[in-house]
């Protein structure tokens, strides 16, 4: 498997700080040179008298909460990654549009400068480089999926991609590698067809064959439409209920791709909340009928291809990747089993072309 940093940090919730001893965790446990130079540079930006405590972590990055104020993000890209020599015009892409959203008040979170005035600090070390950004701590909870808070949702991620269409039109928005070119955020892996699975998963192939198709259908449509900025990330751990308001973190999936993208991977992580597919599809029609219908032009069956491909990506891969360590192929068979109901309903609806009638 490539080294990939996805960028991907999970945000803790806090409604109110937590009593507990304020010390130092461990920033990369596998390499202390990495831990004293991220300590070092936190001394430096922050001084001594300082709390800092481990917040969450995603793929090769870690959040931590300073002084109960300022949420510090440190992402680390290995020398390996493909991402590596292009790192930084990703997070600065990422920071732009998180910040252009603030200025709009559509949305809170702004990245804030260091001392140097900079909203990212670059350390380079012998393995690949550190990147840190900050932005002041957003008290509230995660989003729980009720109709109320879908339709305020669905609101708000218009006005998202309205102000993402306006920085689109005003400014040329650089196309980066390997990234904005993937059928989905997930689809950097190498994905083959392997036999032996449908011993776990009946009907394997049927779900292999969807999975080539959508990827084609869902690259077609991408190529012969315009791509915006886009969150890509929007499941309930990256999107906050505080003040009666909406709150969305995490922007280190921005991508240039297209509003159905956003969507479908919002109803992705919407599903897995979801304890049966009847749910799933009442709160699916509450996001559209509150969605702007000045930007109703959107493509509802595609919203789905992406909520799909989103399943089918993570399934498939890892499937293949536990096959040769029986309690990981079993934990995964079961997930699959268990995700099954909302994938059918998925490919049902697509191939009805329910959503769109």
């Amino acid at each position: 498997m490539l080294k990939y940093a996805m960028i991907r940090p999970i945000y803790q919730e806090y409604t109110s700080v937590p009593n507990q001893k304020k010390e130092y965790k461990m920033f990369f446990e596998k390499n202390d040179s990495h831990n004293e130079l991220i300590k070092k540079q936190i001394l430096l930006e922050f001084g001594t008298a300082i709390s800092c405590i481990a917040l969450g972590e995603g793929t090769e990055n870690k959040n931590f909460l300073i002084n109960d104020t300022i949420v510090l993000r440190v992402l680390f890209i290995d020398k390996n990654s493909l991402l590596y020599h292009v790192a930084r015009s990703y997070i600065e892409r990422e920071i732009t549009f998180a910040n252009v959203l603030c200025q709009s008040k559509v949305n809170p979170l702004t990245y804030k400068c260091f001392k140097n005035k900079d909203r990212l600090l670059e350390i380079p070390t012998d393995e690949g480089n550190f990147y840190l950004l900050q932005y002041d701590f957003i008290p509230g909870s995660f989003l729980t999926y009720t109709k109320k808070n879908m339709q305020q949702f669905a609101q708000m991620m218009g006005k998202c991609h309205e102000i993402a269409h306006q920085i689109s039109e005003k400014t040329s928005i650089p196309y980066l590698p390997v990234y904005d070119g993937l059928p989905s955020s997930l689809h950097y892996r190498s994905f083959v067809f392997d036999d032996r699975i449908t011993q776990s998963i009946a009907h394997y192939a049927f779900y292999w064959q969807i999975f080539q198709e959508n990827t084609r259908l869902i690259n077609d449509y991408r190529s012969q439409n315009p791509n915006i900025l886009i969150h890509c990330d929007l499941h309930a751990k990256n999107i906050l209920l505080t003040n009666d308001t909406i709150a969305i973190i995490d922007f280190g999936d921005t991508r240039l791709s297209l509003i159905e993208e956003d969507i479908g991977t919002c109803f992705w992580g919407m599903a897995l909340e979801m304890t049966t597919v009847e749910t799933f599809k009442k709160r699916i029609y509450d996001f559209f009928s509150a969605y702007p219908k000045r930007l109703n032009n959107i493509k509802k069956t595609y919203c789905l291809r992406f909520t799909l491909q989103r399943f089918l990506d993570i399934h498939l891969f890892y499937l293949k990747e536990n096959l040769s360590t029986t309690s990981k192929l079993k934990y995964q068979t079961q997930k699959f089993s268990n995700e099954k109901p909302i994938i059918d309903f998925l490919i049902a609806s697509i191939d009805q072309s329910l959503v769109d009638n």
